[in-house]
């Protein structure tokens, strides 16, 4: 029932009687977890080239064959929109770069096409701009630009050469080669007005060439002001090769005297123009986000209340029912506030008395009360003459995170499903603008949707790569593409194998199977130093991410491989300082270690433990792995603490270097006890959180450090992780005695059953479940370790015997979190093969199967 993969060797996780025993003793142990639906992994699109800033994904799939992928993409780095075609569900793939025609014009066109790969509005060319045709032909649309640099939105404007073009390239053998793209909408032989971010869609016409639709933005810029905004149209009946001369698809709004018309006779209108889509009976529609500053703020329902002019912020819907020679435009009647909107269409092509011209959707993110974006959904059964209202919330977070630029579509089965950029999942206390890719669906024609899913095995970085140089306008979000057997497959921008110094940026896929199994590996290494070089290349694949307001803040952190104590605290503080926990013996780092250190380039670094413990050799590598061999402090109890006391004491000592502790007036803290197993089941939940653990032993008194830090840090809640028999019940009384400090338990009678507790005390709080990752409850210092790599990539973790994935599906069906889950991932420090120098390049995935 399980699907699995084998990662850095495979792992001899023994103690199999021990497993069979506790399997046995488990409430229902022998059921299975249920089917689907579940993403599989996420698997890059090969590069093509070492260096890169991919953006912008576009994707299509085959009708007829889901294996058959056609994905776009700019790259403004090298100057270049590239294609990749898979014809095997994205385990291999074949692509290039696409070109223009040049006829003779002059100037010309640069030899790949988008040769300064920025439109003149400034930001990247195209989005989503990739259809399927009949037979094996695919489109894509894109923007070029002829003769010298011309950047429109620079002040004051910075004009050469020509206006951009609207360009189609037609391949017509399944994406493996594309045509040289001819113009569909021209521009200007002056610099502007240009045609800009061109979207297509088709019409497949049994016995007749391909009916293809694009639309454009075109715009001016005036000499003080912006100029007009406009949607420009375009057909093609011949599958491409000529195209009708454009017409202005959306609504003129004219300024009077009083509102400046010294400026020009029409207000700005068009923002965030949407794909085209084409209806059952041959009726074309269009989105965008109206901006008209001289009018009001209301957005009508009914045209026929509609002023001259439509206001600002409305969710407009162009239709043509005339083969896109005239269209008329209707609000949907939501009446948004800032730069929210986006807006993309999808419509069911299937037609019944209720909805006889298919039912047309738009999908939208907006801010309402008490939530600063949300992602919202409106449908139509008439044509778009009516909406919905109010609109369906489709992300379900609690109030007050980010979630922006959806893309909607619609399966054969009717299935409408939402893909979109979540921030669900910040790390506490601010730092780099962290990132998901989040799907829902809904089976009732968008009334409601199902639980939201993560798509991303990881959360990602997008201060690291090109977005974050060319801002996050230029970011259009994820896409994704319908499949026959009722998933999907879905694309996005993602910067993990990137860092600060090289700025990398990648495209990545993975695929929603409607009927999966809980995907299994397992990360198996000699040793548990070498088992933090892996859990580090998985985290930080890329190496050093993160940066302060003038320089990177990635520090390492450095603890003994036997000192669990040091490395379950020195988890939280390598995940604060955005940097691994690596694990070394005392004499000095292994050369495996010393490189995993050098190559995440880090500021700094903390060595956790005395002498006895890390030798001042450790101290020294860790120091030579710096940037500036600089700023490694060592974290070590003064020589007078009593021996019982030294691990509360380094603890304690952690917990201040945290600071800012997020909680505002009310920080928490965890408590646990680290000479027993079940300590190690706090890891993950402190590292994500931010919580700094101190800790208690079998004493009846809480240790004096412990108290000292509750105290000078002004924890307010603490949260004891084990059951009576590892934080016994004086030592809690105790505790709850404090002025001010609430208590909570998550325990139970051993290390299993409080790891269960946590796991579900991290899911209640917000944690993804889509990824857990095992250890195994003998080896705490596994666990330990595993917290720091876990806080970084963004899920939960497992105490299970011998590292059982087996039984880690299990116990998630027992506590019922399996249908969320996607994959469990084993980690164990014996019994495989350590890593080998020097550091592979990051991984890329085996496919976008669920295995």
């Amino acid at each position: 029932m399980r699907a699995m993969t084998r990662v850095a060797g495979v792992a001899a996780l023994g103690a199999l009687t021990l497993v069979a025993m506790w399997l046995a003793i488990i409430p229902g142990a022998d059921a299975q977890a249920a089917l689907g639906p579940r993403f599989g992994e996420n698997a890059l699109v090969p590069p093509q080239t070492p260096i890169r800033g991919r953006d912008v994904p576009g994707l299509a799939v085959d009708p007829s064959d889901s294996n058959h992928i056609v994905e776009a993409e700019i790259d403004p780095v090298n100057l270049q929109c590239d294609y990749n075609a898979s014809f095997d569900g994205g385990r291999t793939w074949k692509g290039g770069h696409l070109t223009a025609r040049n006829a003779g014009e002059n100037p010309p066109y640069g030899p790949t096409a988008c040769d300064w790969n920025f439109d003149a509005g400034g930001y990247a060319h195209f989005n989503t701009g990739i259809v399927f045709g009949s037979g094996q032909n695919v489109y894509i649309s894109f923007s070029a630009h002829r003769g010298a640099f011309n950047r429109l939105d620079t002040v004051p404007p910075t004009e050469g050469g020509a206006g951009d073009e609207s360009m189609v390239a037609r391949s017509t053998d399944g994406g493996r080669t594309f045509q040289p793209a001819v113009v569909a909408i021209p521009g200007s032989t002056n610099p502007q007005p240009v045609s800009i971010r061109p979207q297509i869609a088709v019409e497949r016409r049994p016995g007749l060439p391909d009916r293809l639709y694009v639309n454009a933005w075109q715009l001016h810029v005036l000499p003080t002001t912006l100029g007009p905004r406009r949607m420009l149209a375009a057909r093609s009946d011949d599958a491409g090769a000529t195209w009708t001369p454009p017409v202005v698809g959306s609504r003129l709004n004219v300024r009077t005297p009083a509102q400046g018309a010294a400026e020009g006779t029409e207000d700005e209108t068009v923002r965030e123009l949407s794909q085209p889509v084409v209806g059952p009976d041959g009726t074309v529609y269009a989105a965008y986000r109206s901006v008209d500053r001289a009018t009001g703020t209301t957005c009508p329902a009914n045209p026929a209340s509609s002023p001259p002019n439509l206001p600002t912020n409305c969710i407009v819907v162009a239709k043509s029912t005339n083969l896109g020679q005239t269209w008329t435009q209707q609000s949907t009647g939501v009446s948004l506030s800032g730069s929210a909107g986006q807006p993309r269409l999808a419509i069911d092509p299937r037609t019944s008395v209720t909805a006889p011209v298919g039912t047309l959707y738009v999908a939208y993110y907006r801010p309402v009360t008490g939530d600063p974006d949300d992602i919202s959904l409106q449908r139509s059964t008439d044509g778009g003459a009516t909406w919905s209202n109010p609109p369906t919330r489709v992300n379900d977070d609690p109030s007050g995170a980010v979630q922006a630029f959806p893309q909607v579509s619609v399966s054969s089965s009717g299935r409408v499903n939402l893909i979109w950029f979540d921030r669900r999942h910040p790390y506490p206390g601010g730092g780099p603008r962290l990132g998901d890719i989040y799907y829902a669906r809904s089976d009732d024609s968008g009334a409601t949707f199902s639980a939201n899913r993560r798509a991303t095995d990881r959360t990602f970085n997008r201060d690291v790569g090109i977005d974050a140089a060319l801002g996050s306008y230029s970011f259009y979000g994820p896409v994704s593409a319908p499949l026959a057997d009722g998933g999907i497959v879905g694309a996005w921008m993602d910067s993990r194998g990137g860092n600060l110094d090289n700025g990398i940026q990648d495209i990545y896929l993975s695929r929603l199977d409607p009927a999966a199994p809980i995907g299994a590996s397992t990360i198996a290494t000699a040793t548990p130093p070498g088992l933090s070089v892996m859990l580090s290349r998985l985290a930080y694949p890329g190496g050093a991410e993160a940066a302060g307001p003038s320089k990177p803040i990635t520090k390492v952190v450095v603890a003994n491989e036997g000192d669990v104590a040091g490395a379950l605290a020195g988890a939280v503080l390598a995940r604060a300082n955005w940097g691994p926990l690596l694990l070394s013996p005392s004499g000095g780092l292994p050369a495996v270690v010393k490189a995993d250190a050098t190559r995440m380039q880090p500021e700094g670094g903390f060595v956790i433990g005395d002498t006895t413990s890390l030798s001042a050799s450790v101290e020294g590598d860790v120091l030579a792995s710096t940037r500036n061999g600089q700023n490694v402090s060592r974290v070590a109890p003064a020589s007078g603490v009593p021996a019982e006391d030294r691990p509360a004491e380094i603890a304690r000592q952690i917990a201040e270097l945290l600071k800012p502790l997020p909680g505002g007036a009310s920080p928490e803290a965890v408590i646990a006890n680290p000479k027993t197993p079940e300590a190690a089941a706090a890891s993950a939940l402190a590292a994500a959180l931010k919580l700094p653990i101190l800790y208690v032993d079998e004493r009846p008194t809480v240790p004096a450090p412990t108290t000292q830090a509750i105290n000078s840090l002004g924890i307010k809640k603490l949260l004891i992780v084990g059951g009576t028999g590892s934080v016994n019940a004086a030592v809690e009384a105790s505790l709850a005695a404090m002025s001010g400090v609430t208590v909570k338990r998550v325990g139970g009678a051993d290390q299993y059953a409080t790891s269960e507790a946590v796991l579900t005390e991290g899911k209640t709080r917000g944690l993804p479940a889509n990824v857990v990752y095992v250890a195994d409850g003998a080896r705490p210092i596994d666990g330990a370790l595993l917290g720091a790599a876990v806080g970084r990539l963004t899920g939960l973790m497992l105490l299970t015997p011998s590292a059982s994935t087996a039984a880690a599906e299990t116990r998630l069906g027992v506590i019922g979190v399996d249908a969320a889950v996607d994959r469990v991932v084993a980690t164990i420090g014996t019994g495989g093969t350590d890593p080998a120098l020097p550091a592979p390049p990051p991984p890329t995935g085996t496919g976008i199967g669920t295995g």
